[in-house]
């Protein structure tokens, strides 16, 4: 409306109006072309700051299981040793011609062994908890694989065929390096020793 005028029909009060005016809507065009990019970059931070904090929660998360795992896995280490020493008893005890007492320490050494079952079961459902929310941790993928290995001796030790099948399908999957798988198919070694 105002270019229709004559600059000289324009007073100077007038003309401090227009002037004012063309500021204040040239600030108004930077405001919003500020806006225009403001917005989008805030976003995108606000953004990127959910997904850090998502990632920082879920790496706390995966390091809490892995943590828990771990632990089950040295009480389960510790439990394998003292199944250990129990079958050496329960059979020196039927070599020695001892029975009742053999089959009483058998017995526990059958508690123990399924206590152990249990704990290695409990810990590879955590560390497999630990993957499925982050599949790229290498170090859960090889902790398990160690789990996973640990109880397959087990199971070939107490004779558990069908349950060792099984078992090793699922080392297979977690055994990137294939070292594991290595270690179980290799030729086994034995030492006499004569008197």
């Amino acid at each position: 409306e105002m270019q229709i005028l004559e600059p000289a029909d324009i007073g100077p009060r007038e003309a401090q109006f227009l002037d004012a005016s063309r500021r204040a809507l040239r600030r108004k065009q930077k405001i919003q072309r500020a806006l225009v990019i403001l917005i989008p970059c805030l976003l995108v931070m606000l953004y990127a700051g959910y997904r850090v904090k998502l990632r920082r929660d879920m790496t706390h998360s995966v390091n809490a299981q892995l943590h828990e795992g771990l632990r089950l896995g040295e009480g389960a280490a510790r439990l394998n040793q003292e199944l250990a020493e129990l079958r050496r008893q329960a059979l020196l005890a039927f070599d020695a011609q001892q029975r009742s007492e053999g089959e009483k320490l058998w017995e526990r050494v059958r508690e123990k062994t399924a206590e152990l079952d249990a704990a290695y079961a409990h810990m590879g459902q955590i560390l497999e908890s630990a993957l499925r929310l982050d599949a790229a941790r290498r170090d859960v993928r090889a902790h398990l694989g160690d789990a996973l290995y640990a109880r397959a001796l087990i199971l070939e030790r107490d004779f558990e065929k069908t349950r060792l099948g099984d078992l090793l399908g699922r080392l297979s999957l977690y055994d990137d390096d294939g070292s594991r798988m290595k270690r179980w198919n290799a030729r086994a070694r034995i030492e006499l020793v004569t008197d």
